[in-house]
């Protein structure tokens, strides 16, 4: 889906991936059978370049979350991880707590509270007891720090796989 992909690495590996995914929000998915990625990366150059890029950006993303951490107000970096999620779920809301949003950003919970109530006093969401709502997002976007946009430019745009790759749905 548009919020990328998980696993990639791990259908490389013979014995699967050494991580756990989880989401904090209900997600869409689809699960592809690891043996059906291992052979597409094997037959397929275009679709196993494409991977790769798709590699590579998620490398520079987690080294640009780890400096935006660094040098990011908790508020900015709430701002753009909220037009992100807006961005991949196409929704305006998400039920999360508090407590979730701190995990996700690597503070705590009152520093969460905080930053949100400074988003709300400017308008840009609002939230009840689980619920974040985004009441601008082209407001959020210029509260966001611009770490995103850095990465998106640089890396997250992947070329299509193109007509040489044909992608099917097989039960392996």
């Amino acid at each position: 889906g548009p919020g990328g992909m998980i696993g990639y690495l791990g259908a490389g590996r013979k014995n699967g991936s050494v991580f756990r995914a989880e989401t904090q929000m209900a997600v869409e998915a689809l699960q592809v059978n690891a043996g059906f990625v291992r052979a597409a990366l094997k037959e397929h150059p275009a679709f196993r370049n494409l991977m790769c890029d798709y590699r590579d950006a998620l490398e520079d993303w987690a080294a640009q979350a780890l400096a935006c951490r660094s040098y990011h107000r908790t508020e900015k970096r709430l701002a753009r991880w909220l037009h992100f999620a807006q961005t991949c779920t196409l929704s305006n809301r998400f039920d999360l707590t508090h407590s979730d949003l701190g995990d996700l950003l690597g503070v705590s919970r009152t520093v969460i509270t905080e930053a949100i109530r400074r988003l709300e006093r400017l308008e840009l969401i609002s939230s009840s007891r689980s619920n974040i709502h985004i009441l601008d997002r082209r407001g959020l976007r210029s509260a966001a720090c611009k770490c995103r946009e850095s990465h998106i430019r640089k890396n997250i745009i992947l070329p299509s796989p193109g007509p040489d790759i044909e992608l099917r749905i097989a039960s392996m």
